[in-house]
């Protein structure tokens, strides 16, 4: 309640609070010159290294530079503001306990490896986020899109973002009823929003990953027994019927149309898969001008090695270019 005044009457539901304006002043203050933890070079002139706790020491400070000679007392927190917070600021910066208390943060219980039983990996290994959800406590459609797509993910399935909500849903029932159950990916093959770097699926038949000495010009013979990517598969994995996924596929056509496609670098290498070393695979790699700027992208597709092989999309089959951890058009061409 606030002060009584000719504006607002007592009657009027004003009322006594003593030291109204002081309070005002000290919020207003909090707000500007609020304590912040802040880290200074423990020898002057000497960079902080942030991996190496022995060359800073962590201070309380206010947010702003404050130009009062009772920082604590204009913010309200006392004389001494350090005193209300344990002084170990560094253990409390790098989250080892809480400041207010001086006591251990408690740790959080990490779903694991080991509460869905996962062969070949320690049953104490942090499973991904969102891998392991109850839909009967909280059922599909009230989770967040973000949610059901790791979900997903943590299984090794990509959503476009040309699926709609529906057909996310749709998938992730799907996935949840299986039978047998879809195992979420061992840590080595999990596949992460980054651009890969490697072939983490893929490894040669006699062991190792593929290499530049490992791939073979002599490919129209292997490429004759392959399934071209069909309409079905194309809408798999990129959307049916969108926008977008059209517009990938006309970039596609052009690429194949123009040229851009150097067919004298195609080359294949007899592979295998990682998680099923008895799967053998067809890894064809061929190079592709990029449309809009002077630079060449190597693009890798992964296909069953037999009669009519079907692709195997990502994280088996990649190219270097920004999108092409899922699916490009340089993979459609």
């Amino acid at each position: 309640r606030i002060e009584a005044t000719t504006e607002l009457p007592e009657l009027a539901g004003g009322g006594t609070c003593v030291g109204w304006a002081k309070r005002f002043l000290q919020t207003v203050n909090f707000y500007r010159h609020c304590p912040v933890f802040a880290l200074e070079p423990k020898e002057v002139g000497k960079e902080v290294d942030f991996q190496d706790e022995s060359t800073y020491r962590v201070a309380l400070k206010p947010l702003f530079p404050y130009e009062g000679s009772n920082w604590g007392n204009d913010i309200g927190f006392g004389a001494d503001p350090a005193s209300l917070i344990s002084p170990k600021y560094k253990d409390g910066y790098h989250l080892r306990l809480w400041t207010r208390t001086g006591r251990p943060l408690r740790r959080r219980m990490v779903p694991t490896y080991g509460d869905i039983a996962s062969d070949g990996v320690a049953a104490t290994e942090p499973l991904p986020p969102f891998a392991q959800l109850d839909f009967d406590i909280q059922p599909i459609h009230s989770l967040p899109d973000e949610t059901l797509r790791l979900y997903l993910l943590s299984r090794g399935i990509f959503v476009s973002t040309t699926d709609t909500r529906k057909d996310v849903e749709g998938l992730v029932r799907n996935v949840s009823e299986s039978v047998p159950a879809v195992p979420v990916l061992p840590p080595c093959l999990r596949i992460r929003d980054e651009k890969y770097s490697g072939f983490e699926m893929i490894q040669l038949r006699q062991g190792g990953k593929p290499n530049a000495g490992a791939f073979s010009t002599d490919f129209l013979d292997q490429a004759r027994k392959l399934q071209p990517i069909t309409e079905v598969e194309a809408s798999q994995f990129m959307g049916r019927g969108t926008d977008n996924s059209n517009n990938v596929r006309s970039r596609a056509l052009d690429l194949l149309k123009g040229g851009f496609y150097d067919v004298e670098s195609m080359s294949f290498c007899k592979c295998a898969s990682v998680v099923n070393s008895s799967q053998n695979l067809l890894l064809v790699r061929c190079e592709c001008l990029a449309s809009q700027k002077d630079q060449h992208y190597t693009v890798y597709l992964c296909f069953e090695d037999k009669d009519g092989g079907h692709l195997m999309p990502s994280p088996y089959s990649s190219c270097h270019c920004p999108v092409g951890s899922f699916f490009c058009s340089h993979m459609i061409g």
